[in-house]
């Protein structure tokens, strides 16, 4: 069942905890200093991937 969810998504694979921390590390640090009130989200396109199913039920 887990890897028929990966391939709906579109890197065909999850995110691993290692690019969520990348990304927490990031943005608390001065690199990321002029990012205010935006939402990163981080999930290897995995919500893009939710609604593949449904779009070939109704194709």
């Amino acid at each position: 069942m887990r890897a028929e969810r990966e391939k709906t998504t579109p890197l065909n694979r999850f995110v691993q905890p290692e690019e969520v921390a990348a990304a927490a590390v990031f943005l608390a640090s001065d690199d990321a200093a002029a990012i205010a009130g935006r939402s990163l989200v981080i999930d290897g396109g995995f919500q893009n991937g939710l609604l593949q199913p449904v779009e070939r039920m109704l194709s």
